[in-house]
């Protein structure tokens, strides 16, 4: 932090101003470097580690910071990382990915076909039904927020700091 010499009254009214400003600057400030920080230090890292296990872009593009709250007189802080790709059927894809499905049946719709290219020989399959595997539990997200918990502190005070270093100069 900058240091702040007063030697006159002039001085004086300029901190006086120069605090006001960061009083009405302050939520604005907060959000801003809660929204920064989350997503350098977790976004980042969850979009990483989604890569690593196969996501398609469509998840990983799906996923994203959502609501920031600050409460408690600042004490208490709230992200939410969202991941919403649900499936042209319903199906919460993001949230299989994460929790993880056990064998399941899946149908076409009334009328539809389902389609889907076969990995083991590459062409294009059609079927009224199918029964995939269950989907490993992941917790990419959870994971990702609970081991990237510090990194994000620094990263939020950080940006305080150096915002507030701004509006004082």
């Amino acid at each position: 932090m900058p240091k702040i010499t007063i030697r006159t009254i002039s001085d004086v009214k300029k901190l006086n101003k120069k605090l006001n400003s960061v009083i009405v600057a302050l939520p604005t400030l907060r959000k801003f470097a809660l929204e920064k920080a989350a997503d350098e230090a977790v976004l980042t890292a969850i979009h990483r580690d989604m890569e690593t296990n196969n996501f398609s872009k469509k998840i990983i593009d799906k996923t994203f910071v959502g609501n920031t709250e600050i409460t408690n007189q600042g004490k208490k802080i709230t992200v939410h990382f969202i991941s919403d790709f649900v499936s042209d059927t319903g199906f919460d894809v993001s949230n299989a990915r994460e929790e993880g499905t056990r064998d399941h049946d899946v149908f076409a719709k009334p009328g539809g076909w389902l389609t889907y290219i076969d990995p083991n020989t590459g062409k294009r399959v059609f079927r009224k039904h199918t029964h995939p595997s269950g989907i490993q539990r992941l917790l990419i997200i959870e994971n990702n927020i609970n081991s990237n918990k510090q990194k994000f502190q620094d990263s939020y005070a950080k940006e305080i700091s150096t915002k507030l270093e701004h509006v004082l100069r």
